[in-house]
């Protein structure tokens, strides 16, 4: 708790905007996040989570989605031909590492570096080659799901998690 009033103290003395970021890895987490959040009228905060490799029960549970969350997702026809194209998630990111390394997604291979590449290559590489950019819905089972393009594009989540999606309707 000393940690939690230090940092605030720090950050409400800045001028810059800021957001929390609350990770939760447990409902017990969600709820201590809460209990800040009220207690200290926290009015711009996120929660997110974070797999531990032990808490895929809070991840069936929480995160991923049944087909009653699929069907009422609000989606723009933009957002659904956008889903089909390109990750919502990695599309036009590129991680620079302090080494000068150069990744569209820190999980796939690196696709140059700043000191010896331009960054139209290492975009280029990403275009042909890469593995991030446009990595959507395509394979199994998703490929065969009714709800493929409903749902969002595929994350971080399935990578550490093993899973080629985190859904209940198509495993």
């Amino acid at each position: 708790m000393q940690e939690w009033k230090h940092s605030r103290k720090v950050l409400l003395n800045q001028t810059l905007p800021f957001e929390y970021v609350f990770e939760v890895t447990s409902v017990q987490d969600c709820q201590q996040a809460e209990l800040l959040i009220e207690q200290f009228q926290i009015k711009y905060y996120c929660l997110k989570p974070l797999y531990t490799g032990e808490n895929i029960g809070f991840f069936e549970e929480n995160i991923f989605l049944n087909k009653e969350e699929i069907l009422n997702t609000s989606l723009s026809m933009k957002d659904f031909f956008a889903r089909q194209t390109m990750n919502i998630y990695d599309f036009g990111k590129i991680n620079i590492m302090p080494n000068g390394d150069a990744y569209a997604n820190i999980n796939h291979p690196v696709l140059g570096n700043i000191y010896t590449h331009s960054i139209y290559e290492i975009v280029n590489k990403e275009i042909e080659e890469g593995v991030s950019w446009f990595r959507v819905r395509t394979q199994e089972p998703c490929n065969d799901c009714i709800y493929q393009w409903l749902c969002p594009s595929p994350s971080d989540y399935e990578i550490a998690i093993g899973r080629p999606n985190l859904c209940h309707v198509n495993n």
